[in-house]
């Protein structure tokens, strides 16, 4: 949504707040639904507060406020305790409708920039929960009252404008996102460290052109326009940028060439990730690498930290689509480099609510198969592994890299993507959008969201039987 030229008064901002609760309080508090009565304490323990205060500053942010102090001060509450998180909520509360200030997302923006790249710590995890959340609480009344909510820069705060192109990018500037798919929502969230992010890759700018270079299941390592970015589906992205501004150009320029060298020879996505090897090279590997390469460091020393798949019933769904290592660089370990620092962020305006339902959605499929459950592809994808290997013999009908069907995923694999696509997210999905009815997360509190898609998964049948143990 394009920012319209006149700024709504604090008064509309107020109204639009106000129909924030009633929306939630006519289905009664979480305590007289079960799904959402355990969503909330499920969703309280992931934030780490208590459940509660968070039902609490929901409901406060349709009132008065007590008190016309920026919110931005209630970010120095935050502490790795369950008693300072509290205390956040209790202190952005206080400001009731007028809380969720553009000052109060810059100050949060900050905040997660650091917690991002600090250790992950099940504590680190519990407030960085929290803040995402509290963040596009913010975003979105912004966006609803017609200010800037998209591109949000450290020091500058919210940008003009609201395309994914919006944003002055830089030579080696490494980007990482989330996508629009169950498989997008699965990446970000099967490795321990879970993160809010499926895909990374690499800026590269020459004469004033700038292109990404990325490596993508369908196509493999590639070299694109930079309009190839409007059409992917990212909900969020992040911007790294090398730290250190005398040898930023230089080692930037190197490593964007070496990223643009592999994409020169076509390398294929590995969907093993198996970074032992060059043949095939995943997203996060082709920027460790990358970097790796124009620095001479050693790839652990670049990146602190390796994510890994701890449950072993997590794994056996991971190695049905290919992947046979538990220990490997995913887009979210990228923030774990000294080198690195965060200089912006992106959310698509309008949807917030996608990112939201895919995170939830996928927070609930792995939660499903660490209980025992397993993805059974039904009658109709019995004819998808003869398709995909059929369609996998044959060139494309335009061009290499716009094949529909990609070499590196495995005919049973591309089965139980679909399985998992249409016959699992896809129905639920669609249940929580007319359970709902409309796409606001000043509406609809996660908990709420969370228990929809629950009751949906318990309840359809076709989803019951593609996803039973």
């Amino acid at each position: 949504m394009r920012n319209p030229s006149k700024i709504l008064s604090s008064t509309l901002v107020l109204a639009l707040l106000c129909l924030a609760a009633p929306a939630y309080s006519m289905g009664a508090r979480a305590s007289k639904d079960s799904y959402h009565l355990q969503s909330l304490k499920t969703l309280a323990s992931k934030g780490g507060v208590t459940p509660e205060r968070l039902e609490e500053f929901w409901f406060s942010l349709a009132k008065e406020p007590r008190t016309r102090e920026s919110a931005a001060k209630c970010v120095s509450e935050i502490a790795p305790s369950t008693r300072a998180r509290d205390a956040f909520l209790d202190c952005v509360g206080e400001r009731g409708s007028v809380a969720l200030s553009g000052d109060l997302g810059h100050a949060l923006f900050v905040l997660r920039s650091k917690l991002v790249q600090s250790t992950p710590t099940r504590e680190t995890l519990r407030t960085l929960s929290l803040v995402t959340w509290t963040e596009d609480l913010v975003r979105e009344a912004q966006r609803r009252t017609g200010r800037s909510a998209s591109w949000l820069q450290r020091g500058k705060g919210y940008l003009k404008g609201s395309a994914k192109t919006d944003f002055d990018f830089q030579d080696g500037d490494v980007v990482v996102g989330l996508g629009d798919s169950s498989i997008s929502s699965l990446i970000s969230q099967i490795t321990n460290t879970p993160s809010r992010y499926s895909h990374a890759f690499i800026v590269r700018k020459r004469a004033g052109k700038i292109t990404t270079v990325e490596s993508l299941v369908e196509t493999g390592v590639r070299e694109f326009p930079l309009s190839h970015l409007l059409k992917d589906p990212y909900n969020q992205l992040t911007v790294l940028r090398w730290k250190d501004n005398a040898s930023r150009a230089r080692i930037a320029a190197r490593a964007s060439n070496w990223a643009a060298g592999v994409a020169t020879r076509k390398a294929p996505y590995d969907m093993k990730m198996d970074f032992s090897e060059d043949h095939a090279i995943y997203c996060s590997e082709l920027i460790v690498k990358a970097y790796a390469k124009a620095t001479g460091l050693k790839p652990k020393d670049l990146v602190r930290y390796q994510s890994r798949i701890d449950s072993q019933r997590v794994f056996k769904f991971a190695n049905l689509l290919g992947v046979s290592n538990t220990v490997f660089f995913s887009p979210g370990d990228l923030f774990n480099s000294p080198y690195f620092e965060v200089v912006a962020d992106y959310r698509k305006p309008g949807d917030l609510m996608k990112a939201w339902e895919l995170y939830l959605m996928g927070d609930l499929f792995i939660e499903r198969l660490e209980s025992g459950y397993k993805v059974t592809p039904g009658p109709i994808f019995t004819t998808v592994p003869m398709a995909v290997w059929l369609g996998q013999l044959l060139p494309s009908t335009f061009h290499e890299d716009a094949r529909l069907i990609p070499r590196s995923i495995g005919p049973y694999a591309m089965s139980v993507m679909a399985t998992t696509q249409i016959w699992i997210y896809d129905h639920a999905l669609e249940d929580l959008k007319r359970s709902l009815g409309t796409r606001s997360l000043l509406e609809h509190p996660p908990w709420k969201m969370r228990g929809e898609l629950e009751r949906s998964m318990n309840r359809h049948m076709v989803i019951r039987e593609s996803f039973s143990r």
